[in-house]
């Protein structure tokens, strides 16, 4: 074998190690994903309110619009949005209207430390799709927010674990946001006029 040819195998060689170790790199870096609904929840009851945006992650949108149950029941309730797998919620983003006081809300919700680790967890102890998981998010009309995490038996009977609901964020104080509230009139006045709210003092 001549010396330039050792060479060229040489390089070779360095050249499919530099590839493997790239892609290993990529694949570990890659976050790993998962089936779970989103629920956003509002309320509670007398304080309904619009989700103007929920972004999971700083790139995921998950619809809103107007929420008026759910946020304080245990565990919170709302309505339901599918979403495709995806990584676990690191932050939740979100901007609301109050009906009631007529002020709009926002806030940024960090996850705990080490809950990919719990999310991770929880997919083992309750697999799917036996189980199905809950991302719950709840906005209030009182400026507040919380989340929660949820796992339910899709198929379960006799004594076999049901699933279990968890507190992820207690609850948050929301920051007031600037907003012209004359675009929700019309759903103030309806909530008014069917005695969800009370009308404003004057």
């Amino acid at each position: 074998m001549t010396k330039h040819v050792a060479n060229c195998l040489a390089i070779s060689r360095q050249m499919v190690l530099l590839v493997l170790i790239t892609g290993l790199v990529a694949c570990s870096s890659e976050r790993k994903t998962y089936e779970y609904t989103v629920i956003v929840s509002g309320g509670p009851s007398g304080w309904p309110v619009w989700v103007e945006e929920v972004t999971l992650n700083g790139d995921r949108r998950i619809p809103g619009g107007a929420i008026s149950y759910g946020y304080d029941q245990t565990p919170p309730t709302g309505g339901r949005i599918v979403i495709d797998p995806a990584p676990v919620p690191e932050r939740v983003e979100a901007r609301w209207f109050s009906h009631r006081e007529q002020k709009f809300y926002e806030v940024s919700l960090p996850m705990p430390e080490e809950f990919s680790e719990t999310v991770a967890e929880w997919f083992e102890d309750y697999p799917t799709p036996k189980y199905g998981h809950y991302f719950i998010v709840g906005f209030s009309g009182k400026g507040q927010a919380l989340a929660w995490w949820r796992a339910s038996c899709r198929d379960c009977a006799g004594d076999e674990d049901s699933g279990f609901a968890a507190p992820v964020i207690d609850e948050l104080r929301a920051e007031a946001a600037n907003g012209d509230p004359s675009g929700y009139q019309a759903q103030v006045q309806h909530y008014i006029d069917k005695g969800v709210i009370p009308a404003p003092a004057r």
